[in-house]
């Protein structure tokens, strides 16, 4: 797993509602 898979991971768990708004 690269560095960015990880920090999207990491910013899905601490903020759900952003990443959904993301995509």
């Amino acid at each position: 797993m690269n560095k960015m898979s990880e920090l999207k991971i990491a910013v899905s768990r601490s903020c759900p509602d952003c990443f959904s708004t993301h995509r």
